[in-house]
């Protein structure tokens, strides 16, 4: 009798787990629209922005020099060729 219990107390955990994973699905009630946020960092994108900081006036050569010193492609080498150059004697 014993096996023959372990076999009905079996099948009935069994039809319980059937019908209690066969209920109706749950429907978010208000969900949310879609994302509209890409879910993807690829593509080509655009940003422009800027900063204004007050400076000092006694602050303001050191910053034209700073800038001068970084304001082309081939800089800060062609600032320091320059200042090199403006060092120098003038020849004959």
């Amino acid at each position: 009798m014993s096996s023959h219990r372990h076999c009905v107390c079996w099948l009935v955990s069994i039809l319980v787990a059937t019908l209690a994973g066969c209920g109706p699905q749950q429907v978010a009630p208000d969900a949310p629209p879609p994302s509209t946020v890409p879910a993807s960092p690829a593509g080509a994108f655009a940003i422009a922005s800027w900063f204004d900081v007050r400076v000092p006036p006694a602050a303001g050569p050191v910053l034209a020099t700073l800038t001068a010193a970084t304001d082309g492609p081939d800089d800060p080498s062609r600032y320091l060729v320059d200042r090199m150059i403006a060092t120098l004697p003038d020849g004959r």
